[in-house]
């Protein structure tokens, strides 16, 4: 297997299969956003991860990246978990290490949840600009409130580790998890680990 890996922070990338849409909400037809798509027979110029394979190139998610996908025709709720390896260092809401990730959100209705979190201020702090919602961590451990997918939706939720390196982050990484609420008691949907980039 062949890996292009053209920005992917460092990370690396996994070895699910996406499509060209990256975000979707309300799509005609349900389908998997993330199966396979048709093989590119040029080297991709645009940044993100690629997979060589019979024919040419195919996108594939990168190492820190949560895919989300609702594939039913209706509304579905996600639950969304983010915890660290380690307790020390922890994350801070400024400078320090900064434990951040940015979830496509086109109509701002993950951040008009998010913001109004007692939480948000304390445990994460929550921006958006250009399409996408971005929760800082200032604690090691958090679930987010729930969220709205529509029918047929994706997402894609992209995480990053910085701040002035330690020798502890050999073993730091990011956990995240999402689940959907009202399906088998929220069995999990789809998960990824972050690991924190360390100098060469």
């Amino acid at each position: 297997m062949i890996v292009a890996v053209l920005t992917c922070g460092g990370e690396g990338c996994s070895n699910e299969s996406m499509s060209g849409r990256t975000s979707t909400d309300g799509a005609a037809a349900c389908g998997d956003a993330f199966t396979q798509p048709v093989p590119q027979s040029t080297l991709p110029n645009m940044p993100g991860c690629y997979k060589g394979v019979d024919g040419g190139w195919i996108p594939v998610l990168c190492g820190c990246q949560l895919p989300l996908d609702n594939m039913t025709a209706s509304s579905a709720t996600f639950v969304i978990t983010l915890a660290t390896t380690l307790t020390s260092p922890a994350p801070a809401l400024a400078g320090g290490l900064d434990v951040e990730v940015s979830f496509d959100d086109p109509d701002e209705s993950w951040y008009l949840v998010w913001a109004q979190q007692p939480a948000n201020g304390t445990d994460y702090v929550t921006t958006k600009m250009e399409g996408k919602t971005t929760v800082r961590l200032g604690v090691t451990d958090l679930v987010l409130a729930p969220v709205p997918l529509s029918a047929c939706g994706a997402r894609i939720g992209t995480a990053r580790i910085s701040g002035t390196y330690d020798p502890s982050w050999a073993n730091l990484s990011l956990q995240m998890a999402a689940a959907t609420l009202g399906h088998g008691a929220g069995a999990a949907t789809s998960s990824a680990t972050c690991h924190a980039p360390v100098p060469l």
